[in-house]
């Protein structure tokens, strides 16, 4: 019933803004209306589910198989819980130590009656703009990563499973000239450099979030974040570090 009601509001308010964009009317509705749609309808269903086995302490015992699973296989030896989307349940992040641009190393999950969702997973971070970012009790992750460019895809936790909302690019590429072109889209849609930058920031509108994995760094890493002239600045404000095999262990075990 969850999955209905959060697909149903999403098909409305991108019907509504790619009409708007088409017709070069402003769009009324904005993405923080997408997000709050999104987390009002979670918020509904989780008080019904309130009285759910899952809602006590099973996910536990999914997250231990998983954190298991990645750590026999090497593809992870770095774990944490976190909060994406401010319920009863945390997700869980993994990441690995070495880093590695052949096979993915970065990871994060929720869970469902007892079993683990992954909800997203990438390289390691460094190789074309690649990384996983969450927006701490937001109910927003943000997975990014280009060729030829910056492409960011924003999704919402719907009926524990990932669900796209909103999409932003910018490319150069190169005319018939040879000559560097820049280009900016919005959900598909070519767009200017300022709406660019407007709708990422509204998108971002907490202006922070946490990087799962960093070039530079064994910890997630938290940052004020911005978009200006088609370009994101970050500014590191907190390393949150992660817990080996044995210490996550013990904190599924409780």
């Amino acid at each position: 019933m969850r999955n209905k009601i959060i697909s149903v509001m999403l098909v409305g308010v991108m019907a509504t803004a790619l009409c708007a964009c088409g017709d070069g009317t402003p769009v009324d509705s904005s993405i923080e209306d997408k997000v709050q749609a999104v987390v009002e309808a979670e918020d509904e269903d989780t008080a019904l589910a309130d009285d759910l086995p899952d809602s006590a302490g099973s996910y536990k015992k999914a997250y231990q198989k998983v954190v298991d699973d990645l750590s026999s296989a090497g593809d992870a030896d770095m774990f944490a819980l976190v909060d994406v989307n401010d319920d009863d349940i945390p997700e869980l992040a993994a990441s690995s130590s070495e880093g590695s641009w052949d096979k993915d190393q970065v990871f994060l999950y929720t869970a469902d009656a007892g079993k683990a969702v992954l909800l997203a997973s990438d390289i390691g971070p460094g190789m074309e703009g690649h990384f996983i970012a969450y927006i701490e009790k937001g109910n927003v992750f943000i997975k990014s990563g280009a060729p030829t460019g910056e492409y960011y895809t924003f999704y919402v936790i719907g009926d524990n499973q990932p669900e796209e909302f909103f999409s932003a690019g910018h490319f150069q590429m190169l005319d018939d000239n040879d000559n560097e072109v820049e280009t900016y889209m919005i959900d598909e849609e070519e767009v200017t450099k300022d709406e660019y930058d407007s709708q990422l920031n509204d998108a971002l509108e907490s202006g922070e979030f946490i990087m799962l994995a960093e070039p530079e760094s064994l910890n997630m890493v938290k940052y004020n974040v911005s978009f200006k002239d088609g370009y994101m600045a970050l500014e590191e404000t907190e390393e949150i570090p992660y817990l080996p095999y044995d210490e996550i262990s013990e904190l599924l075990a409780e």
